[in-house]
């Protein structure tokens, strides 16, 4: 009988289109979860999660839920839309247009092992609301550019940084109201000196990663049911800006649920709203005695740890480029000629570090010019600026290190054509040379 219920409940699953494609985690999971918790909304006035079409790749197929007409590729599968392999337009968790449309992207492989459909779910959510951001009257976001400039090595700076983190820690740790604004006006304080010490850019950045992403991170926490942000004891790494916004950015957002709910109305419409300043009005007058402020001892002893990781994050980058250059196997260049710099077209900013001598992209990176592109994805090259911005002025030269074979060119009447499972670059006007485990690509002229 054991038997029998076994090959029964067999049968049932194919007809189902496959046990691994419905079972926990997997896309059809994840869709039915986010139509569960899209029921307790709404999250933010004006937003709902199932307008947005959702793309997910599992890792060997691409599904699309809710889009208003497919694009050619996919096909109906069991009652899905779905596209053998990972669409073109999904590089990403984030929004992206497929057919035209606007449309939230999970890429959900590297997520299986740590979160669950409900978890990923509250993603989908989360890139959902980026579309509904374009949308809306106001900017959402930063300029990018400025995060390659921010001023991680500096030790005040980190001490600040990391003194406000700290005060945001404990105003949610905190067991009384008191002790909450006490430590949330502390924060403020602190970020208000930093500020003042900063180039205008930097805190202009923090702040738009904060209302470009931390507002998508407020509306998963709801829909997770999340109310405490996640802030690490010790605060964040000193090179991780972007994503210790996402945190402040949310913690900023559920401190004002506290103090003042309905605090979204408008929020879309106002490009001078910002989370922190709308807390610092929403913050009641405090006593004396409710004032929250660390002590000597613990300020000297924060200062003397961003000391050490000032240091640290110095030796890193002169270690992680020696290390890429010491990888084996063939290596591949690719340098264009002077005046046309290959122009950044997309990339991970938060797969990206500065090392000695330019970055390093450990995950995504789309670079092109009149001669055609060069892609990466799920892989690590190093690019050298060809201006003074260590990316947004262009890129002279590119480097892939550890190729396990030789290269092999699609070469014909100047254009030259390569495609690795992580690698890919379509160039006219271009040129290759070899020589020993190295293959030089040229792009126009004045290449020496």
């Amino acid at each position: 009988m054991r038997t029998r219920a076994v090959v029964v409940s067999l049968i049932a699953c194919l007809a189902l289109a496959g046990c691994a494609r419905e079972g926990e985690n997997s896309a059809p999971a994840i869709e039915n979860e986010m139509q569960r918790l899209a029921s307790a909304g709404p999250f933010w006035p004006g937003y709902d999660p199932l307008a947005v079409p959702l793309a997910v790749f599992d890792g060997t197929d691409t599904y699309l839920f809710r889009h208003p007409a497919p694009p050619e590729g996919f096909v109906e599968r069991d009652g899905l839309h779905v596209f053998a392999g990972r669409h073109p337009s999904i590089v990403a968790n984030t929004s992206s247009e497929i057919g035209g449309v606007p449309t939230a992207t999970l890429m959900i492989e590297s997520m299986r092992e740590e979160r669950g459909s409900a978890d990923m779910a509250g993603v989908a959510i989360h890139e959902g609301f980026h579309v509904f951001q374009w949308t809306t009257g106001r900017s959402w976001g930063a300029n990018e550019a400025s995060l390659f400039l921010f001023p991680v090595d500096d030790e005040y700076l980190l001490t600040l940084r990391r003194l406000e983190s700290e005060a945001l820690r404990r105003a949610f740790g905190s067991d009384d109201a008191e002790g909450t604004v006490g430590w949330a006006s502390a924060a403020l304080d602190l970020r208000r000196e930093r500020f003042d010490a900063m180039e205008a850019e930097f805190p202009a950045y923090e702040r738009g990663i904060e209302v470009g992403e931390g507002t998508p991170t407020y509306v998963e926490y709801h829909a997770l049911g999340r109310s405490d942000p996640d802030i690490p004891e010790g605060g964040f790494d000193a090179t991780d800006v972007r994503g210790r916004a996402y945190s402040t950015g949310v913690a900023f957002a559920l401190l004002l649920d506290r103090l003042d709910p309905g605090w979204p109305e408008g929020f879309g419409d106002d490009d001078e709203r910002s989370l922190d300043t709308d807390l610092a009005r929403a913050l009641p007058e405090i006593s004396e005695s409710a004032r929250r402020s660390f002590t000597t001892e613990e300020t000297e002893a924060t200062a003397r740890v961003a000391r050490d990781d000032v240091q640290r994050l110095l030796d890193d980058r002169t270690r992680s480029r020696k290390e890429f250059e010491s990888v084996t196997g063939w290596r591949l260049i690719v340098e264009a000629a002077d005046g046309e710099p290959l122009q950044l077209r997309g990339f991970d900013p938060m797969n990206v570090s500065r090392v000695d001598g330019g970055l390093l992209h450990t995950r995504y990176l789309s670079l092109g010019n009149d001669a055609g592109t060069v892609d990466v994805m799920d892989d690590t090259v190093f690019t050298e600026a060809a201006g003074p911005h260590p990316l947004y002025g262009g890129v002279r030269r590119l480097v892939m290190t550890g190729l396990a074979s030789e290269p092999v060119f699609d070469v014909e009447d100047g254009r030259v054509v390569l495609r690795q499972p992580t690698f890919g670059l379509d160039l006219a006007g271009a040129t290759v040379e070899k020589s020993e485990d190295r293959a030089y690509v040229r792009i126009g002229p004045g290449i020496e």
